[in-house]
């Protein structure tokens, strides 16, 4: 019993807002992907520069210079915990890194981010390379809260808009359905007028 006015105003709300959470489920998608490209890219920045650091030591097996290059770091890098292994995979120095969680060998081919699943961590995977020459392997074990903080961030800001267009349409749609409904009902009466006294000459 709903009214063809009202119909076609629902039709167009449903289109709407069908439309507008496909496309901003692909924003949202392209946006997380962009800012934890960043941070990759960051973070592996971060590693890089700490790695070229670590050749020295590494290629003397002066664990102490290790050690010492991985807490000054820390303090400046913003990473929580780190692992710094030989050219043969085996660890030679760590900070912050319980035991139970270093792996006590390593073998890589290429710098890998790893997410660490229900944590706010990532694991970040560095191959110590100079003039084509390997000296060793770096993992860094960094915080996600930035990013995850910029995340939410975005998804608030997503869903605002959302709510606003949505909110907005259904205001527009209200007027525009009058447009065309409007002309229709009035035509419907004229017929409905000539149908009854058979006067053809009445006006819309």
């Amino acid at each position: 019993n709903i009214s063809i006015r009202y119909k076609i105003t629902l039709l167009v709300m449903v289109v709407c807002t069908l439309t507008l959470v496909a496309g901003f489920t692909v924003a949202l998608k392209n946006d997380i992907n962009l800012l934890k490209k960043d941070f990759e890219e960051l973070t592996a920045a971060r590693a890089e520069l700490i790695g070229e650091y670590s050749i020295s030591p590494l290629s003397f097996h002066d664990k102490k210079g290790c050690l010492e290059i991985l807490k000054k770091s820390s303090l400046s890098l913003d990473f929580h915990s780190a692992e710094l292994y030989d050219e043969r995979g085996n660890l030679f120095a760590k900070i912050g890194t319980p035991e139970e969680k270093i792996p006590s060998h390593v073998q890589l081919t290429i710098d890998t981010a790893v997410y660490i699943e229900n944590t706010s961590e990532m694991r970040f995977s560095h191959v110590i390379l100079h003039d084509k020459h390997h000296f060793g392997y770096l993992i860094l074990h960094t915080s996600t809260n930035k990013l995850d903080a910029e995340i939410k961030r975005d998804i608030k800001v997503l869903v605002v808009s959302a709510l606003v267009i949505i909110f907005l349409g259904v205001i527009l749609s209200l007027y525009a359905q009058r447009a065309v409904t409007d002309p229709i009902f009035k035509l419907t009466r004229y017929i409905n007028a000539v149908a009854e006294d058979s006067n053809v000459s009445k006006t819309i």
